[in-house]
């Protein structure tokens, strides 16, 4: 939650107050992160406790995972000899922040090399490495997604890829193609892959949550693609089915579908149902068979109200301020 908030001392000070293999994960997050944003100093030396703290003599995927991320951002912070010493022996399924930190930085002469080495993972039967074949596709995507004949053989392998890929898997990838488009200025093309996918969606025969969470994110995108009208459509088309389905939702998932819905409340500046949704997503997280609210949940709406910059209005920042002294308490 730190790094979404972009303080990655606050982040590091956290993990390494974990007692467990997750302060290796966490450091090793904070690495990738500094790595990300150009901050290599100190890479190697958190990288190194992550690895050490990431050893757990019974769950080797645990130690494995913590390589994996740890060598992404040696590779991101220009220490390529390293990183592929910490990355040796892992199975391709579990070098997914790797390939995908190496995708993300390939020089256009190895492109094709990236390419075919991508269309390999994807088709495999292995479900870690077909997902990691794709995440490395979307990275390079980024790369090339000004140049039209790699941008076009990219889409297609992920459309082709996705195919036999649970739906929420295909609607993730699909979204993120979108994205991609979108930061580069294609619009257009971004707009039709998104009519596409709405389409899709009305045609599945989806139950409410599924639904509710796919036209979140559909709604986010009709508004990157300046396509308001079409955002809060979907957005009312989400509160109302919520409302609707609401009784037959597992009290566990009310919280983060109504998140979604407030997100988009907020992207598409409809302030007055953002606030009514942020206050039933608190409601939400504090409904739980133990007594106590659910503590990522909370997390997620403050984190939420915090990274969108969301200015409460009264009844919500007074509701805040009441759950947050009784977190205290707690």
């Amino acid at each position: 939650m730190a790094l979404e908030l972009d303080m990655p001392k606050t982040a590091e000070n956290y993990a390494r107050q974990i007692r467990n293999w997750r302060a290796g994960l966490g450091l090793a997050r904070v690495a990738l992160y500094n790595a990300q944003a150009g901050d290599v100093e100190g890479v190697a030396k958190l990288v190194s406790e992550a690895i050490e703290r990431g050893e757990d003599p019974l769950q080797d995927w645990r130690l494995n995972k913590v390589r994996s991320i740890s060598s992404a951002a040696l590779h991101l912070s220009g220490d390529d000899k390293n990183a592929k010493n910490v990355s040796e022996d892992l199975l391709p399924a579990e070098r997914m922040e790797f390939d995908q930190a190496v995708a993300s930085t390939v020089e256009s002469k190895n492109i094709d090399e990236q390419i075919i080495a991508c269309a390999k993972q994807i088709n495999s039967m292995n479900f870690d490495e077909k997902i990691s074949g794709l995440s490395s596709l979307l990275s390079l995507l980024e790369v090339v997604v000004s140049q039209e004949a790699y941008r076009n053989e990219i889409n297609d392998l992920i459309n082709r890829g996705i195919n036999d890929l649970p739906f929420f898997h295909r609607i993730n990838f699909r979204v993120r193609v979108i994205e991609i488009h979108l930061d580069a200025n294609y619009r257009l093309p971004a707009l039709k892959m998104a009519d596409a996918l709405l389409s899709e969606i009305n045609e599945l025969n989806l139950g409410a949550p599924d639904k509710i969470a796919a036209i979140s994110k559909l709604a986010n995108l009709y508004y990157k693609c300046d396509d308001v009208e079409k955002a809060r459509m979907l957005l009312s088309n989400g509160a109302q089915l919520y409302d609707e389905a609401e009784k037959s939702i597992v009290n566990i998932d009310r919280c983060e579908l109504l998140l979604m819905l407030a997100e988009v409340a907020h992207t598409s500046e409809s302030a007055g149902i953002r606030d009514d949704l942020y206050l039933r997503a608190l409601q939400a997280a504090f409904v739980n068979v133990n007594h106590r609210p659910r503590a990522e949940d909370v997390t997620q709406i403050y984190c939420s109200l915090a990274v969108n910059q969301v200015e409460p209005g009264e009844l919500l920042s007074l509701t805040l301020d009441e759950k947050y002294s009784v977190l205290v308490i707690y």
